[in-house]
C-alpha cells in the first residue's frame, strides 16, 4: 500500500483487486493535482461481496452475480440448473458475453469484466421462455383483477344511479313542485339527492 501511495505522489494511478472469501476487494490510489503539481493522494477501498451484490440486485430488479471460471465469487441468487457454473465456464474463460440457455426457469447473460488477470464476468439471471410463459399467465390474471377493480365501481355507480339516486331525484322534483304550488316559492336547496 505504501508503494501505491508513492506512485500516486509521483503522478500514477493504482488499482488493486484482491479476491477474498466472498467476492473482491478493490483498492484505488490516485494523485491529487493542483495545476501541474501533485499535492497529495487519495485512497479508496470497496468490497464487492454478497451483501453489495444483493443491494445492487434489489435496485435493478434482477439477480446478478460475479463469476470466475467454474465458481461464483458473489451473487444475489443462483440458477435452478445445478451445473450452471460449468455451462458458462468456457464463455467466462474466453471473455465472451451474451446469453446462455440453462435448465430450469432461469437463463444467464454474461458481461466480461477485466479486473484481474483471471477472467471474470458479471452474470445476470433472467427468466427463460418457459418462465416468460408463466409470467404471462400471471400477468393475465393480474390484468383480470385490475379490470374487475376498475369495472366494479363503474357497475356500482350505474346501479346506484338507476335504483337509488333516480327515484330520490324524482321525489325531490315532486317535493319542489308541491312547494311551489302550496307555498308559492321553491324550497331552498341544501345539498344533492344523497344528502
Amino acid at each position: 500500500e505504501a508503494d501505491a501511495v508513492r506512485r500516486a505522489l509521483a503522478g500514477s494511478e493504482t488499482l488493486t483487486v484482491e479476491e477474498w472469501l466472498e467476492g473482491l476487494n478493490l483498492r484505488a490510489v490516485v494523485p491529487v493535482h493542483a495545476g501541474t503539481r501533485v499535492i497529495g493522494a487519495v485512497a479508496a477501498e470497496h468490497r464487492i461481496g454478497a451483501e453489495y451484490i444483493t443491494r445492487l440486485a434489489s435496485r435493478i430488479g434482477l439477480d446478478i452475480g460475479l463469476v470466475a471460471r467454474g465458481r461464483a465469487l458473489a451473487g444475489s441468487a443462483s440458477a435452478d440448473d445445478p451445473r450452471w457454473l460449468d455451462k458458462i465456464a468456457d464463455r467466462v474463460a474466453h471473455g465472451d458475453g451474451g446469453a446462455i440457455a440453462l435448465d430450469g426457469a432461469l437463463d444467464v447473460a454474461l458481461k466480461p469484466l477485466a479486473l484481474l488477470p483471471e477472467p471474470l464476468a458479471v452474470a445476470v439471471l433472467m427468466p427463460n421462455d418457459h418462465a416468460y410463459g408463466e409470467l404471462s399467465d400471471s400477468t393475465n390474471a393480474f390484468a383480470t383483477v385490475v379490470l374487475f377493480t376498475i369495472l366494479a365501481p363503474i357497475a356500482a355507480g350505474l346501479y346506484l344511479t338507476r335504483y337509488l339516486i333516480a327515484p330520490v331525484k324524482e321525489l325531490t322534483e315532486r317535493a319542489e313542485e308541491l312547494s311551489r304550488r302550496f307555498a308559492g316559492r321553491p324550497a331552498a336547496r341544501r345539498g344533492d339527492e344523497l344528502d
